[in-house]
């Protein structure tokens, strides 16, 4: 029986040079695992990561200065904008900064905290091929380089062999990437043709104590303090309002009787008060039951006689018995600046029950200044 395939046609000269060009621009172009952006229009660069519903930048300490507030940053593919308070910095000598962000560069954050490198890869030791992620000319582009020295802290990597762009101005702040991974942050690129590195591991060990909430000393320097102090964002409530809910408990007494629970709810104080092994539970309930899609919380504590909570868990009930029947509605971090915004589908709801589990910096009393259920 005759064959019933055809040789397929040479391909032709255009046809070989599009495919190979499209071959080069997959396998040079900035993974999509990292988040790059760019810090104070090209001033430098820093790197995004989502943790427990906020959004954080890391970015070389020297890129913002003194400047602690305010921070201009965008995003490219797509382009997106936002601004950054630094809330963390490190010793002068790793030259790293952490910042939280706000605006809407925050619905595309880049990885989670948890899927950061806490050792690099075995295969980046020296001479092996790397990518310096930067942006350069509104769009993100990946400079061939390779790994010239690694010790336990730092690296440094000069331009691949072949690769005609170089470093210089604006590079602070640039991701390295072995492959999909992030195993480094420029912090000095004056040579043009060498850049020095820390760690993305060094990075993500040194911020460990503040993200995840070990009792880190951030609150110790003021300008730290009034950041995490700051007035809070567009999402930010002022003023209780809990709709047709009224506070009816709360587990832990405050540090004086005019910073109650109470007083909080009337707007006339904060809510004070000590946080122990168990948390502090504020139950909240309706005559009949409602609806609940968003509960806001707002924290104006100054981290040093009093602390912004963290860990927030809410639970809700519709049960008219006396039976705990409650089930979760939302868990999330508030904000290292004292805000809190947690929004999800409508669901019924007679009572609420937030706990705080813990506080920013391992601190104790924390501060609540208001509550909205809506």
């Amino acid at each position: 029986m005759a064959s019933t395939f055809k040789l397929l046609k040479p391909l032709s000269d255009l046809t070989r040079k599009l495919i190979i060009t499209l071959l080069f621009i997959a396998a040079t172009a900035p993974a999509g695992f990292a988040r790059v952006v760019s810090v104070e229009d090209g001033t430098g660069h820093g790197f995004l990561f989502q943790h427990r519903g906020n959004c954080f930048l890391i970015l070389p300490t020297h890129v913002h200065g003194r400047n602690r507030s305010g921070l201009r940053i965008t995003g490219q593919d797509p382009v997106e904008i936002g601004s950054a308070s630094v809330v963390y910095e490190t010793d002068e000598a790793l030259d790293i900064s952490l910042a939280l962000v706000r605006g809407a560069i925050t619905g595309n954050c880049g990885p989670a905290w948890a899927a950061l490198p806490r050792a690099i890869p075995a295969a980046a030791r020296v001479g092996a091929p790397v990518r310096l992620v930067r942006h350069h000319q509104a769009s993100v582009e990946a400079v061939r380089s390779r790994i010239q020295t690694v010790d336990f802290e730092t690296m440094t990597i000069v331009p691949a062999e072949g690769e005609q762009r170089d470093y210089g101005a604006g590079t602070s702040g640039s991701t390295v990437l072995d492959g999909d991974v992030p195993i480094g942050m420029v912090t000095d690129a004056s040579l043009r043709t060498e850049a020095y590195l820390i760690r993305m591991d060094e990075i993500v060990g040194r911020l460990s104590r503040f993200v995840e909430g070990m009792g880190a000393d951030d609150c110790s320097d003021p300008a730290s303090a009034a950041v995490l102090a700051g007035q809070c964002g567009d999402a930010a409530v002022q003023v209780s309002n809990l709709g047709p809910f009224r506070l009816m408990s709360w587990s832990s007494h405050p540090t004086s009787p005019g910073f109650s629970a109470e007083e909080m709810i009337a707007g006339n104080a904060p809510y004070i008060a000590p946080i122990g092994q168990g948390g502090i539970t504020l139950v909240f309930e309706a005559p009949e039951t409602a609806t609940l899609s968003r509960i806001r919380l707002t924290s104006h504590a100054d981290n040093a006689e009093s602390f912004v909570p963290k860990g927030i868990s809410v639970r809700v009930d519709t049960s008219t018995d006396g039976i705990d029947r409650s089930r979760r509605f939302l868990a999330q971090d508030m904000a290292p600046d004292g805000s809190l915004d947690m929004q999800r589908g409508a669901t019924y709801a007679r009572r609420v029950i937030v706990t705080i589990t813990d506080a920013w910096a391992g601190g104790s009393p924390v501060r609540l200044d208001a509550v909205s259920l809506e």
